[in-house]
């Protein structure tokens, strides 16, 4: 899977509010080998730490 910062995923948080939630929204960083992202919630606005591995692409 092609990964790009800036498009719309889907993934399972491991931090703070997002523990074990899943967050929907834009993309804006990642580490493949530190199996870590940090997405923009759309409901919230907030950076929400995720599981690189738990990412997947929304259309």
């Amino acid at each position: 899977m092609e990964i790009k910062k800036g498009e719309k995923y889907k993934g399972i948080g491991y931090s703070g509010m997002t523990d074990g939630v899943e967050v929907i929204g834009l993309l804006h960083y990642y580490k493949k080998e530190h199996n870590d992202a940090i997405i923009i919630c759309e409901k919230t606005g907030i950076h929400c730490a995720v599981i690189f591995k738990s990412l997947k692409k929304l259309s």
